[in-house]
């Protein structure tokens, strides 16, 4: 039976160029984690008989996988779970299915790392006629990202560590600023960044990461990106002036303490001297004690 041998490798556009080396056959160009991989060969030659094209049921597929070290990588075909197999310490991992009819099947993968996070998926189309034994490798799991908290000030840092190959060179992005930082994993697979949130106004946004081995090596897309929000800036405890409300110590009560106290709204432990109640809570009767004190 013909033999293929299908190499895939991730551009940091997230982009999938599909490189197939076989006597026939042929490739697709895929985008992000949506992996298209078509083999056509040629029937197998000889014997008579038989009359067009019956199903056969000795074809194989191989996978490669780069993941994450002493790991594990489980395999879904069609939706079900096919195999899991355990990854070395250099985050490789490998898996043949068998006895595949011809058809079009979707497989997908994801990864766990030895504390038991799971990476997001890859998905590959493999539509296989004919006998064939294919081979998919450096199918590079996207790293698993974690944040050290998601609500966070103006201009705090944003800790964010994961689990990647060992050694592997992460790139992390967020969404609309684009901030971007870079880390190396460790031996271990471990990586760890600092992003400066100074750039963001307040509100919501998320962060994601992809790797590379180096450069012209392969490399991940992009995984699913994780939320986090972004407050006013800290205020520091203020001296209360003469009116309890006057939050900020300016001699006034205005729109800044409006906003001060707008952002300890429903939030635990308020500053004592932002609970104008007194009852261990900002609520609506704290804004109505602020609104008899506005001086504008």
């Amino acid at each position: 039976m013909p033999k293929f041998s299908v190499k895939i490798r991730a551009f940091l556009t997230g982009l999938l160029v599909v490189a197939a080396l076989a006597s026939c056959g042929s490739a697709a160009l895929a985008a992000q984690t949506q992996f298209q991989l078509r083999i056509n060969p040629a029937p197998p030659s000889g014997g008579g008989g038989g009359g067009g094209g019956g199903f056969y049921y000795n074809n194989t597929v191989s996978f490669f996988f780069i993941a994450f070290p002493s790991g594990t990588v489980t395999l879904l075909k069609d939706g079900q779970v096919a195999n899991t197999v355990g990854a070395d310490s250099n985050g490789r991992a490998q898996m043949t299915l068998t006895g595949l009819t011809q058809g079009t099947y979707q497989f997908s993968a994801y990864g766990t790392d030895v504390q038991g996070r799971q990476s997001s998926p890859v998905v590959l189309t493999l539509a296989v006629t004919g006998g064939t034994a294919a081979s998919v490798s450096d199918i590079f799991l996207p790293p698993i990202i974690a944040l050290g908290t998601t609500e966070l000030t103006s201009g705090s840092l944003l800790n964010v560590t994961g689990t990647t190959a060992p050694h592997a060179f992460v790139t992390i992005s967020t969404g609309e600023k684009v901030v971007t930082a870079l880390a190396v994993a460790d031996g271990s697979g471990s990586y760890s960044a600092r992003l400066d949130t100074s750039v963001f106004p307040g509100g919501s946004y998320s962060v994601k990461a992809m790797a590379a081995l180096g450069d012209n090596l392969p490399s991940s897309s992009y995984g699913y990106p994780i939320s986090f929000s972004i407050g006013p800036a800290a205020v520091p405890t203020p001296k209360c002036g003469k009116t309890p409300t006057d939050l900020n110590g300016d001699g006034k009560v205005n729109l800044v303490d409006f906003s001060i106290l707008a952002y300890w709204y429903k939030r635990p432990t308020p500053p004592p001297c932002f609970d104008l109640q007194v009852n261990g809570k900002i609520d609506l009767v704290d804004f109505s004690i602020m609104a008899y004190h506005w001086t504008g």
